[in-house]
């Protein structure tokens, strides 16, 4: 684009020219000089030409490809080939082996009448079971392990508004009381780490806790490998202390008593006005706190013995330099691993042969990560699972059925002894399967049908979908502001009920989880961790062992 600047390595280096059309921008691979193309998208030689440089789909994986030349050097290195399985990795342990006897139909196939009886349906059993029971989160100040890389003053707002949904969620950890010693913080579907790298910092300096990252994909540019080259520093609160903070802001949450609290935060923690001064995207409702030093900081809320309860960490503690220096394991094919392991549900990365086994000369002492479907993953015969006294289970925004997943592996009957509690923020509920949903039992009993479940999980959709048209659509039609609002979309519902009947949908989803958490002995809870405006996803299940 001619309003884009280039850095000369950056112009010098061709890219592909194939057009994504799912992204809607050009492939980001670099291609070999003098071609137009990268090995995945160059065409196909033509016939009765040199057939060496042909590409053909992996005998391991068909979903990618490679040189017919160069197949033999390919298997040996491709991530899909067959390994021996860890013991961790049972198949289908977390997925039962039902199927829909329910064809999954589009909205539009069903009459009218019946889409006007489930959604009533959905908003009475909302009104009786969900509505009142979802709590907003009170707010909390920027989370300590968060502040240094969230007052940086070239951070992007888009940033931003995930680095405030990880803060909230490591309140929401904190204040169930979740934070403790010699515990392994579980992320599920971790994806690059966000989640468990700030969970590391928060809560693994000299408390014996770790953190383990669970991903079934092999992604470069982890956060987690930051914790090798860079490993928590600051001091995390006591047991004692954050047991007390968990139960003083209990309490405050039952007498509704927020205010008093954000004052008092507020009175404790100052604002480095020099860091945060030239920065114009931070948003007013933000509670940005940071201090000077973290040694001599107390509060009247103490364990007794002078330990702040609060303790806001420098942005110094954190070292945000080595970010370009992560020395950490390559596998053969050049992938950054943090973990011992990683293969199609488990590759050992880090080993020469691939046959499982451990290296442990490149473990991290706080971060481990292990490549698995959480369909497959067996919790409790994971090492580090094995090694701690409790278990946390955190996830952001698990899509659909992974939610279910997850449920089961935390609560899994040969982990739950250990199993201390969950903060798990839901998505895309659409992407639910009925019959791996976890809680089809509590929905039976408020008298949802096969059928109707899936309605359901088409009207969901709703509460994420915009205006209902698609990219294209909106590109070629006039915007719809300052237009009387138009009758359209399913049973000739607004917008704005649609939205509403949609978030409503999502709920008695996420009611007939925790349903299904209560009964398996913990306090689960739904909670509104952060505004619409910073996610539309912005539901969490929190649930304690009781």
């Amino acid at each position: 684009m001619s309003g884009e600047k280039k850095t000369p390595a950056a112009a010098a280096t061709p890219q592909c020219q194939f057009f994504v059309q799912r992204k809607k921008r050009l492939c980001r691979m670099t291609v070999k000089p003098g071609r137009q193309y990268c090995g995945e998208h160059q065409p196909q030689p033509n016939a009765g030409t040199d057939q060496t440089d042909k590409r053909i789909p992996c005998p391991n994986d068909p979903k990618h490809t490679c040189y017919a030349s160069k197949l033999l050097k390919h298997l040996a290195i491709c991530n899909a080939r067959r390994t021996e399985q860890p013991p961790y990795i049972v198949h289908n342990i977390n997925a039962p082996e039902a199927v829909d006897t329910c064809p999954r139909l589009p909205l539009s196939s069903y009459p009218k009448d019946t889409l006007a009886n489930v959604i009533d349906k959905v908003n009475h059993l909302y009104a009786k079971h969900v509505e009142g029971h979802i709590t907003a989160q009170p707010p909390q100040p920027i989370h300590r392990a968060v502040l240094p890389e969230f007052s940086a003053e070239d951070r992007a707002e888009s940033s931003r508004r995930h680095l405030r949904q990880v803060s909230a969620l490591l309140w929401a950890a904190e204040r169930a009381g979740l934070a403790t010693s010699r515990a392994c913080y579980v992320e599920l579907g971790a994806g690059k780490g966000q989640l468990c790298y700030y969970a590391a910092h928060a809560w693994c300096t000299d408390t014996g806790s770790r953190v383990l990252a669970v991903d079934r994909a092999p992604l470069r540019h982890k956060r987690d490998n930051k914790l090798r080259s860079a490993p928590p520093t600051h001091t995390a609160p006591s047991d004692h202390a954050m047991q007390n903070r968990a139960s003083n802001l209990d309490q405050q949450d039952q007498k509704g008593n927020v205010g008093h609290e954000d004052n008092q935060l507020s009175e404790i923690d100052t604002i480095d006005s020099k860091k945060l001064s030239t920065s114009n995207k931070i948003l007013k409702n933000d509670n940005i706190s940071s201090t000077v030093s973290t040694e001599h900081s107390t509060n009247s809320n103490d364990n007794g013995n002078g330990e702040p309860l609060n303790k806001i960490i420098n942005s110094e503690k954190i070292s945000t330099k080595s970010e370009n220096s992560n020395v950490i394991g390559n596998s053969k094919d050049g992938e950054d691993v943090i973990s011992t392991t990683e293969s199609n549900d488990h590759i050992t990365a880090n080993s020469k042969d691939g046959n499982g086994e451990t290296d442990k000369s490149k473990e991290s002492e706080v971060g481990v990560r292990i490549r698995a479907d959480l369909a497959h993953l067996a919790l409790e015969a994971v090492p580090v699972v094995v090694e701690c006294e409790a278990v946390v289970g955190l996830a952001k925004h698990l899509c659909g059925v992974a939610t279910d997943y997850a449920l089961r592996c935390i609560a899994a009957p040969g982990v739950v002894a250990k199993t201390r509690g969950l903060v798990l923020a839901t998505c895309c509920h659409h992407r639910i399967e009925q019959a791996l949903y976890v809680a089809n039992e509590p929905l039976k009993e408020l008298g949802i049908n096969a059928e109707e479940f899936n309605i359901m999980l088409g009207i969901v959709s709703w509460a994420t979908c915009g205006d209902g048209r698609s990219r294209e659509r909106r590109l070629l039609e006039p915007p719809r502001e300052g237009r009387e609002p138009q009758r359209r979309g399913e049973a000739g519902r607004r917008q704005e009920e649609r939205e509403e009947t949609g978030r409503r949908a999502k709920a008695l989803l996420d009611w007939g989880r925790a349903a299904w958490l209560r009964a398996r002995g913990f306090d689960a809870r739904l909670r509104h961790y952060v505004p619409r405006d910073v996610s539309l996803e912005n539901v969490a299940i929190v649930a304690v062992k009781r």
